[in-house]
């Protein structure tokens, strides 16, 4: 029987988002290939029904708690350690996260006897304490070999600094999860070219396509979109309700719009929803666990971001048979227009205005092949990726 690499997986927690998700679809995939042991640094994050059994559940020290909860988690858990994590955050505003995390590592514990160790996602800046995944591999993991996921648009997801170089160089690698995140992380570190590759989200579409099962209904003979996103300002609501609004404005009324998600922005957006008289046409529904059957029942699925870099969405979409609308961000070029799965319109006001509209007109104007392997090249490049660490 041939060894598979012991491999360390890291992340900071397990909440929600589509990172949350990339992992546990990266376990579903990579189990059979790896022996992987996962370390949350909040344990109680994880849905052990997601985590497959043969994959080892690591028990993190306590002390990185500190990073993988939120204050009011950590408040309830221990006042000296939100006192700690104060510190840390001030230590880290004013001179780097890196500076701030060296007070936890003598506290934390190494682990040790790994091929490779996987830190799942990249630093929320140069000045956060968070995530610290890549810190901690670095600091306190023996392995042979270390890399990070980078899930983001590295030019304008708002946490680049050049000075990050110092702690990627000390990796062995670099994966990002497209082609243009790729392209974008090396014009922003193009000493980094060599070391950086890429290597696909996954798709579960077996999971995806069960959970869609459960009915949600919308109303007959009406073009139906739906968005699914945490409601923050990057993801460009208010211009889709403002583009929205102008074509009702022009006698354009055979829409609807279902956004699935919860955020910062929500009251804000519920407000603007009513004060243009939109609210028979656009509904707010809140966080759902299983968003699912509000995508397949749709007839487009909505991104309309100002910036995104390989949107999970995309696929989930794709599985459900649901075609995507998306702006021009990062990777929508590659993961949309080229696979065939929706269209791409113009990251302004004016794209989405006109790209909604013709929707809206022919509604049946773009389908997705029945027969996409939707993980072809994420499985490729990944036993493409393990190969090279055996090697």
């Amino acid at each position: 029987m041939v060894r598979k690499i012991k491999t360390l997986v890291v992340i900071d927690n397990l909440y929600t988002g589509g990172v949350a998700t990339s992992l546990y679809n990266y376990l579903y995939f990579a189990h059979e290939l790896m022996d992987i042991h996962l370390l949350v640094f909040d344990k109680d994050s994880i849905d052990k029904t997601k985590v497959p059994d043969n994959v080892e559940i690591v028990t993190p020290d306590k002390g990185l708690h500190i990073l993988g909860k939120n204050h009011s988690r950590i408040k309830q858990e221990s006042f000296l350690m939100m006192l700690y994590r104060l510190i840390m955050i001030f230590l880290a505003r004013n001179i780097n996260g890196v500076v701030s995390r060296m007070i936890l590592w003598p506290f934390v514990k190494r682990q040790s006897g790994y091929d490779l160790a996987i830190a799942y996602a990249q630093d929320d800046s140069y000045k956060s304490i968070s995530k610290g995944c890549i810190d901690y591999i670095i600091k306190r993991v023996v392995a042979k070999h270390k890399s990070v996921i980078v899930h983001c648009d590295y030019k304008n997801f708002g946490g680049y600094d050049l000075r990050q170089i110092n702690m990627f160089k000390k990796l062995n690698s670099i994966i990002c999860v497209s082609d243009s995140c790729k392209r974008n992380f090396i014009e922003c570190f193009p000493n980094l070219r060599d070391k950086t590759i890429v290597c696909e989200n996954f798709t579960n579409v077996d999971a995806i396509r069960k959970l869609a099962a459960e009915g949600v209904s919308y109303p007959t003979e009406t073009v139906n979109f739906v968005s699914v996103c945490r409601l923050s300002e990057v993801k460009g609501l208010y211009r889709t309700i403002e583009a929205l609004g102008e074509l009702r404005d022009n006698g354009i009324v055979n829409f609807t719009w279902t956004i699935v998600g919860n955020g910062p922005e929500y009251e804000k957006l519920n407000c603007i929803i009513k004060e243009k008289q939109l609210t028979s046409k656009i509904t707010l529904v809140g966080n759902k666990e299983n968003p699912y059957p509000y995508i397949k029942h749709a007839s487009y699925f909505v991104l309309p971001s100002l910036h995104e870099a390989a949107p999970m969405v995309y696929g989930e979409a794709a599985s459900l048979g649901v075609p995507v609308l998306s702006t021009e961000t990062c990777s929508a070029i590659e993961l949309v227009q080229e696979r065939e799965i929706g269209v791409v319109v113009p990251n302004n006001y004016d794209g989405l205005l006109q790209g909604l509209r013709k929707l809206i007109m022919n509604p049946n104007s773009i389908h997705i092949k029945n027969n996409m392997d939707f993980n072809k090249f994420a499985m490729i490049q990944l036993k493409n990726f393990i190969e090279s660490i055996k090697n």
